[in-house]
């Protein structure tokens, strides 16, 4: 697993996160949005999110789509300097675990991968 930093805050405003499980049906429809590779969907409960489409196949139906793997759209709100694993990447957004076990997504834009040589270190610490 990659280890990353933040190098720009996230804030979530999502409330309820659409939680899809493999195999469940979902209404989708292809919005406008700065992200590439997303859907927005539907359960049949309606709740609605955002998938990756990666995460979905097409059905016959018009509008129709299953989920090809279980899906939980929490993000997280994180801050610059906080350390992250990421346990996941798709359509330029990370999922990523928190040192206090919180799990969620970040867009990949505010995360600053580790190498081999780096150190999470603070500045002011010696390596």
């Amino acid at each position: 697993m990659k280890t990353a930093r933040v190098i720009k805050p996230h804030s979530s405003d999502n409330i309820i996160p659409l939680i899809i499980k493999l195999g469940e049906v979902l209404e989708g429809e292809k919005r406008e949005t700065e992200w590439e590779g997303w859907l927005w969907c539907k359960t049949s409960v309606g709740i609605f999110g955002w998938v990756p489409e990666a995460y979905l196949k097409a059905l016959p139906e018009n509008r129709m789509y299953i989920a090809t793997r279980d899906y939980n759209a929490k993000e997280l709100t994180v801050s610059i300097n906080q350390e992250v694993t990421i346990l996941n990447e798709v359509a330029s957004w990370a999922q990523v675990e928190t040192v206090q076990g919180e799990v969620g997504w970040v867009p990949l834009e505010n995360l600053d991968y580790a190498t081999d040589s780096d150190s999470f270190l603070d500045d002011t610490n010696e390596r």
